[in-house]
């Protein structure tokens, strides 16, 4: 859904981060960050805790200063070494993890709050939007966290800013509401053709949420892409186990290949004797109920029903070599411990990278 939403986007970038370079002390967190935002698009910075996501949204907000680097709006400088415009002058909307309601405001003056007289009418604009409106008499303490979600929310698109900036927007939302509030929050956004930028950990989260995705670990880009490019075409083993769970085996390249009980797995691109990791999505192995010299069998170890898919334990033992793999099917397994299947790599969902 949300790439036929992408092809809607005009190309129009309208936030610009060039070679964002922060630190904390002697800690830098930044490490030469580069990317664009396109009008219109939801982007989502996606990284472990501690990656340096939420000091880029700050650094956008104008809630830090940069040691070098440029951050440009309409293509005019915000923030650098020596520019800096302050944070109420870039019409930029915040929402925070905590969402930062005033807990004395009713709703509807929480969503005034920081407007002019001529900008109210925007306040009710956005209760509508968000069908929030029964709620304006009543107090944060009264009202539900989807609800206070959405407040947080209308408060910050009720301005019309040029970019909304969320802080993993959904973290203290249980995760059947969870859903359903990310899902609301993603067609408003459409609907208000809303710039926006969102920080998660969850790479499921993401993949729901945005148009492309910009990966980050310590501090690093490692790759930038629609949800699809990232997960189907991963550029390290980092964000192939990012955007997934995944089988890990090690192995050694001779002569354009890696020999592994599995089967050869060809590697034409690096060098003889180059130590490799094969990685292999847990979808990306087949079961297969042949028995064949010619196809791997596998000792099924567990099973276990996961919701709308089965995890299967599965072992391959050959020559003293054991390997211990996981493989998702959809659906109820009627597979038993100590049986016997035949198991096939698909080599689409199978990657490597050297170690």
């Amino acid at each position: 859904m949300n790439e036929i939403l992408n092809n809607t986007i005009l190309r129009q970038p309208l936030l610009n981060l060039q070679s964002l370079h922060h630190s904390y002390g002697n800690i830098e967190c930044l490490k030469d960050i580069n990317f664009e935002v396109n009008k219109g698009e939801v982007i989502a910075l996606l990284g472990p805790s501690g990656s340096g996501k939420t000091t880029i949204l700050r650094a956008i907000a104008g809630l830090e200063k940069l040691n070098s680097g440029s951050i440009s709006i309409n293509n005019k400088i915000i923030s650098s070494k020596k520019i800096f415009q302050p944070p109420e002058k870039r019409k930029i909307g915040f929402v925070f993890q905590d969402y930062a309601l005033f807990p004395h405001l009713s709703v509807l003056k929480n969503i005034l709050f920081g407007l002019s007289s001529a900008e109210k009418h925007k306040a009710y604009e956005v209760m509508k939007l968000l069908d929030i409106e029964k709620l304006k008499h009543s107090y944060p303490h009264e009202i539900s966290g989807g609800q206070q979600q959405r407040v947080a929310l209308a408060r910050a698109l009720a301005p019309s800013p040029k970019v909304i900036l969320l802080d993993e927007p959904f973290v203290r939302l249980d995760i059947r509401l969870r859903e359903k509030v990310r899902d609301e929050v993603l067609h408003l956004l459409k609907k208000s053709e809303t710039t926006a930028i969102i920080v998660t950990h969850e790479a499921e989260e993401a993949m729901f949420m945005s148009d492309r995705i910009v990966v980050i670990n310590e501090g690093r880009l490692m790759q930038v892409g629609r949800p699809s490019d990232l997960y189907n075409r991963p550029k390290s083993k980092f964000v192939a186990e990012f955007f997934g769970e995944v089988n890990l085996i090690p192995g050694v390249i001779n002569n354009g290949k890696i020999r592994t009980i599995l089967g050869d797995f060809h590697a034409h691109h690096y060098e003889n004797q180059t130590p490799v990791n094969i990685i292999i999505r847990h979808e990306g192995i087949k079961l297969i109920d042949i028995q064949d010299d010619q196809i791997p069998q596998a000792k099924v170890l567990e099973t276990r029903l996961l919701g709308r898919y089965s995890l299967i334990h599965l072992q391959i033992e050959k020559n003293n070599t054991k390997i211990h793999l996981h493989a998702r099917i959809p659906g109820l397994s009627y597979l038993k411990p100590n049986s016997k299947i035949g198991i096939e790599i698909d080599v689409v969902q199978t990657y490597i990278f050297p170690i």
